[in-house]
């Protein structure tokens, strides 16, 4: 998921992607906001929460009384707007570089240890939370969006890694919550009304992802090691079944400021209330040409004042 500096990891490549992006988008603001968390024995915990930056924007919903010690285990609620960690900090980032030094450390923090398959065995499940907010010039309304870069910690044999005491603990955790997340993926995949979200802290934080609105990217990771057949034959079967699932359409989070949600404005908008105004699509246009000449950015004054 990281990788190394001369050979980007998925999480890298994918944030440096949203700050390309919105360096092309003339008509929107664009704010990204981290954080990030593990899954360590079906509890959460803030990887950043110890931290003081003047990066921070503060923390979720309801934060202060879940933030009294280091590590304190947060808990995980669904509210108006969907899923949220009650108490997780939020942090501000104004570039790629800027986020990747935050995962950086909170990757230092994630629980690790060592059995007789892995000397550096992941011992939790690793969630990188970046929200996007683009909000328009115009004022008239604002995108929303959540990226979820998911590191799963491999299930365990006990009888190859011969875990004991935490380890063994650990381990059964990290299992549980992958069978838990089987179920779910076998919920979804048989088109069951009934998804079992709630059997364990995963999945119930991933449940806004494995949904109808939500464009999910798998990455199953294999050995070539002969002693090894049965667990790839397993990892293989899950991925099938993840592949068999059929999502649907996802739409877009928009946002409107009271003022605009009809009336005198509604002609600024198509059907979806996703389309520009050719007044402003020409502005837009202009941005865009001055940009491509000078390699600048330029305002919209109009917009601005």
């Amino acid at each position: 998921m990281q990788g190394p500096p001369d050979d980007k990891g998925v999480n890298l490549r994918a944030v440096e992607t949203i700050f390309e992006l919105a360096e092309r988008e003339w008509e929107f603001q664009t704010s990204v906001v981290v954080s990030m968390l593990e899954v360590y024995n079906d509890r959460v915990l803030d990887l950043l929460e110890s931290m003081e930056d003047p990066l921070t924007v503060g923390t979720s919903e309801k934060s202060n009384a879940s933030m009294e010690k280091s590590n304190s285990s947060l808990e995980v609620r669904k509210g108006a707007d969907g899923v949220f960690v009650e108490g997780i900090q939020q942090w501000l980032t104004n570039n790629a570089e800027e986020l990747q030094e935050l995962v950086d450390r909170g990757t230092r923090k994630r629980s690790v240890g060592c059995n007789n398959v892995n000397e550096h065995s992941s011992r939790s499940h690793l969630v990188v939370l970046v929200k996007v907010i683009r909000s328009h010039y115009s004022g008239e309304f604002t995108n929303t969006g959540v990226l979820y870069l998911v590191d799963l910690a491999g299930s365990e044999r006990i009888k190859f890694t011969a875990a004991k005491g935490s380890r063994l603990k650990e381990a059964q955790h990290i299992n549980k919550s992958l069978s838990a997340l089987g179920d779910v993926i076998s919920a979804l995949a048989s088109g069951s009304k009934h998804v079992p979200y709630r059997n364990s802290k995963l999945t119930y934080l991933l449940q806004d992802v494995l949904n109808e609105n939500s464009h999910v990217l798998m990455i199953v990771n294999i050995t070539a090691e002969p002693e090894s057949v049965t667990e790839s034959t397993y990892s293989l079967q899950f991925a099938s079944r993840c592949r068999s699932i059929k999502m649907g359409v996802s739409r877009r989070n928009v946002t409107y400021t009271p003022a605009n949600r009809g009336g005198e404005n509604a002609e600024d908008y198509d059907n979806d209330n996703q389309s520009i105004s050719s007044k402003r699509a020409s502005n837009a246009a202009k941005r865009k040409a001055a940009y491509k000449k000078e390699k600048k950015w330029q305002p919209n004054q109009e917009w601005m004042t």
